[in-house]
């Protein structure tokens, strides 16, 4: 069998090789794949611009409405249990930002109040772009409409009849529509937040965002709501002043019974009036010591001095009986027993006198003058007094007044006068005892009412543990009830402010906005991604080509794998192409 003498020549070479195999430039590669394949490439390019304009027009236009909120932190925000009834404590950790709001607001449980307000359904309704298409709305745009509609009901089918789809599925379905399309975010290095919805229709955005803001606004006041503090601090207040009302009431109870309403005062008065009594007591015994003293002194006076004195012989009047009453208290005697009796009935009255006007004396100093026990005690011995008073008058209604101080007439014996210097000494001998008997007798009052001062100054300390208890547990209650009410007039206070709206810690800044220009998508966007991405699938499916075909197509091949230069070059016919076509066909077959 005959060989071709290029075969032997280069055994190696006698297959074909790929030229995608072989070295050469990327460039001249690509090159070559645009001319080859220009249709291939020029369809995808088509394919996928067309593919492009078809997304795009299947995409529903996007309207975004921004709201904007201030979070301003009060005092209801920095309060804590412990603030609700001890004022004047506040949180003294860092002040809460936005973005510790942003999360506290982060919850799925107000999207279903935002659907609630807006409606499932409206927030579920189907995209139309012909809705507002009227006669002012140009041809070619509500003929883009329709193509955009037709696409749609195409692609995605036709919108479900939301009447019959149950509630429950319909507010799930608005819920999961919310969160795709709303956007709460903290305004960095501030402290605002940003909301805003997107939707297809640009009042549904609107409606939506501003459903969103109240909401969180709704949420922030029922988070730092005050009712329940105002209504716990109002319960405590009301528990409080009974619990301080019922230690009061004991408290009185326990005084009433143990006859004491002050204790301390009367402890204080007790200890001042003993006080004073041992002074009177030292002050009595000296005054005692004195008089007893005196008395001594008087005795020896009255052992020295005789009661009788001799009267001259010119100097004594003659006896004279007419002017001596007859009566039972004063009677006339001419021996010397009957003038000492007389004198010694004298000196008793004087006596007797001097004992009721001690005991006057000392009931002044007992009783206060215009009590009624002083009248009772005082009038029997002023009447006494009087008598005595009497009695003492009659006896001297007949004394010698030329000698002064001498006893009356009757007294006196023939001859014989009295001493005045005597009388006067007897008489304040007896003053001396009177007062020594006065001070005795107060002296015993006033011990015995140090004695009683002091006993019940020993029932006062022994009820005053009791009665401090209850005292300083009174003061603790009443602090206590203090405290709550100024609590509960913060709490009130608190109360009134989460009531009003316009006075809440989260402020609108900015209230949505009904969208004017349509926010997405960006269909020449879209447009251009797909001619570029189409003419790249179509280049890279060329140059693919090229590279994997193994026909020697160009003189340079030859060339390589020959390794013989190229004469000349026949240029392709296409009957010959078509005749190669029929001869490998007919191989095939016969092979």
């Amino acid at each position: 069998m005959a060989t071709d003498p290029l075969e032997e020549d280069h055994p190696e070479e006698s297959q074909p090789r790929s030229s995608g195999g072989q070295p050469g430039n990327p460039g001249t590669h690509l090159l070559r794949a645009i001319a080859r394949f220009p249709v291939m490439i020029v369809v995808i390019t088509m394919l996928g611009s067309f593919g492009a304009l078809v997304a795009a027009l299947s995409q529903p236009n996007t309207y975004t409405s921004v709201g904007l909120l201030l979070v301003r932190m009060g005092a209801r925000e920095r309060q804590t249990p412990e603030t609700a009834v001890t004022p004047g404590l506040e949180s003294r950790g860092s002040h809460v930002a936005a973005g510790d709001e942003l999360l506290m607001l982060s919850n799925p449980a107000l999207q279903r109040r935002v659907a609630a307000e807006v409606g499932a359904a409206r927030i579920l309704s189907p995209y139309d772009p012909s809705e507002k298409d009227d006669a002012t709305t140009a041809t070619h745009v509500r003929w883009v409409h329709l193509l955009q509609a037709w696409l749609m009901h195409t692609l995605h089918g036709p919108p479900p009849n939301l009447e019959a789809v149950p509630t429950d599925a319909l507010t799930s379905g608005a819920i999961a529509a919310i969160a795709n399309g709303a956007y709460i975010s903290a305004q960095r290095n501030s402290n605002t937040i940003i909301v805003s919805y997107t939707a297809h229709n640009p009042e549904l955005s609107r409606d939506v965002a501003t459903a969103y803001v109240r909401v969180l606004q709704q949420r922030h006041r029922e988070f730092y709501e005050t009712d329940s503090s105002h209504s716990f601090v109002s319960e405590r207040l009301d528990a409080a002043i009974l619990d301080a009302e019922t230690v009061r009431k004991d408290l009185l109870a326990m005084r009433r019974d143990d006859g004491v309403h002050d204790l301390e005062g009367s402890q204080q008065a007790l200890v001042d009036e003993n006080r004073d009594i041992v002074t009177q007591l030292h002050r009595d015994a000296i005054e005692l010591e004195s008089l007893a003293a005196r008395s001594l002194v008087i005795e020896g006076q009255l052992r020295d001095e005789t009661p009788w004195l001799e009267a001259s012989a010119d100097k004594s009047p003659p006896a004279d009986d007419s002017n001596v009453p007859h009566g039972e208290d004063v009677e006339r005697t001419d021996n010397n027993s009957d003038t000492a009796r007389n004198y010694e009935t004298l000196a008793s009255l004087l006596n007797e006198r001097q004992d009721v006007l001690g005991e006057l004396a000392a009931l002044e100093r007992l009783f206060v003058k215009t009590s009624e026990q002083y009248r009772r005690e005082v009038d029997p011995l002023k009447d006494r007094l009087a008598s005595i008073d009497e009695r003492i008058a009659r006896q001297l209604e007949f004394a010698d007044r030329s000698v002064p101080g001498s006893l009356p007439t009757p007294l006196l014996q023939p001859g014989r006068q009295v001493n005045s210097i005597y009388t006067e000494l007897v008489i304040e001998q007896l003053e001396n005892a009177r007062q020594r008997e006065a001070l005795r007798t107060s002296i015993t009052a006033r011990t015995a009412v140090l004695e009683a001062n002091r006993t019940e100054l020993a029932r006062l300390a022994a009820l005053g543990p009791a009665h401090a208890r209850l005292d300083r547990e009174l003061a603790e209650k009443e602090r206590y009830v203090a405290e709550l009410e100024i609590a509960h007039t913060r709490s009130a206070t608190l109360h009134l402010i989460d009531s009003d709206e316009r006075m809440g810690s989260l402020l609108v800044t900015q209230e949505p906005f009904l969208p004017t220009d349509k926010d997405g998508p960006n269909r020449a966007k879209t447009l251009l991604m797909g001619l570029f991405g189409g003419a790249g699938l179509g280049l890279a499916m060329a140059l693919a080509r090229q590279l994997l075909d193994s026909r020697i197509r160009y003189p340079e091949d030859a060339e390589r794998i020959l390794g013989l230069r190229v004469i000349g070059v026949v240029p392709e016919q296409r009957s010959w192409r078509r005749a190669g076509k029929r001869l490998r066909s007919q191989m095939s077959r016969r092979s």
